[in-house]
């Protein structure tokens, strides 16, 4: 396990299993954990990364139909889930890290380490 100190988390321990308990919120927060800072990426780039974790080809491999059903959820559902907890910043068409995504991150990371060994 990790020496690292315990993040400080906002949300309460509920939301945090709640947001980690869907895997495109848990592939969302992995991918938005690689970029920088000031980076961002439009929903369409996220909709063809997780289509391509979920049918294991890569993005650009992906069909128009496997995306569009990926899409349509992030659009509808998880990303605004993952805006009400400030794991993401999300304008309607661009996302960046939000204050909890470091957070919502590590802990995902504990998870997997845990489910792991």
């Amino acid at each position: 396990m990790s020496t690292q100190p315990e993040p400080d988390v906002q949300a309460s321990i509920d939301d945090v299993f709640h947001i980690l308990s869907n895997s495109r919120r848990r592939w969302t927060i992995e991918h938005i954990a690689t970029l920088d800072e000031s980076e961002s990426l439009n929903l369409r780039e996220l909709s063809k990364h997780i289509a391509g974790i979920e049918t294991d080809k890569q993005p650009a491999n992906v069909s128009n139909k496997e995306y569009k059903r990926v899409y349509v959820s992030l659009k509808q559902t998880h990303l605004e889930k993952l805006a009400e907890v400030d794991a993401v910043e999300y304008d309607g068409y661009k996302i960046k890290s939000g204050e909890n995504a470091p957070a919502l991150a590590y802990w995902l990371t504990v998870l997997r380490q845990g489910v792991d060994s």
